[in-house]
């Protein structure tokens, strides 16, 4: 997907089309930051791993489900 300013964002699926990837490149193909996502057997989101590309720096979110999940 292009954005206004020239950057675009890249997107991968999973077998089950579930998000595993997302990429932001600018105009020049040098990526500015990605997030990698995991799954559990049920689908559910079990992280998201975001590096900022242009910083250096990486930040883990994890998710926790109930039983009812």
């Amino acid at each position: 997907m292009a954005l206004a300013n020239g950057d675009y964002l890249l997107y991968y699926y999973d077998k089950k089309y579930q998000l595993t990837k997302e990429e932001r490149k600018d105009s020049g193909d040098s990526n500015l930051y990605r997030n990698e996502f995991t799954y559990d057997a049920s689908g559910n989101r079990l992280t998201l791993v975001y590096y900022d590309d242009v910083n250096g720096t990486t930040t883990t979110t994890s998710y926790e489900y109930n039983d009812f999940d």
